[in-house]
């Protein structure tokens, strides 16, 4: 089991980049939107990984995730009524680093048989989605996860 054989600090390094970075940025953002007294938008970066564990090998990244859907929700609660805080689930996103390292191309065609979409999600398919939360069209939204994963979340 790869989390039996993992080292501590592999496991600190990514809960310290991916929950603790946006703590960071949260807690550097938030009191300037409210001292700017217009309020503001706060879209979070969580994974399909804190839904379904991941693939193998992969516990670190995908409790730093669910850590990231926990804290944006606590953030929601705290922040309101003028901030918004939410987060968005991408799922097999293609032409990002994260799956360029970490997803073999022997696995693409699999991956996207797998889905109910039949295809790979793109960059724009997750900017669309940060659009919306930003826009007035997401004004009434917050604590909310948004699954941008071609149905991956449900198969």
């Amino acid at each position: 089991s790869p989390v039996m054989q993992m080292a501590e600090n592999a496991w600190r390094r990514t809960l310290e980049v991916n929950a603790t970075g946006v703590f960071l940025v949260s807690k550097a953002v938030a009191p300037i939107m409210v001292r700017g007294g217009r309020g503001g938008r706060i879209v979070n970066m969580s994974s399909l990984a804190a839904r379904n564990g991941g693939g193998f090998g992969t516990a670190p990244y995908a409790a730093s995730k669910a850590g990231v859907i926990g804290f944006t929700r606590a953030m929601a609660k705290e922040l309101a009524p003028g901030i918004t805080v939410n987060a968005l689930a991408p799922g097999f996103i293609v032409d990002t680093p994260f799956h360029a390292t970490f997803t073999g191309v022997e696995k693409y065609d699999g991956i996207v048989a797998g889905l109910p979409l039949k295809r790979a999600g793109v960059p724009s398919d997750v900017a669309g989605a940060v659009l919306y939360f930003v826009s007035d069209l997401g004004a009434w939204v917050t604590g909310q996860v948004a699954e941008i994963n071609g149905g991956g979340w449900f198969v």
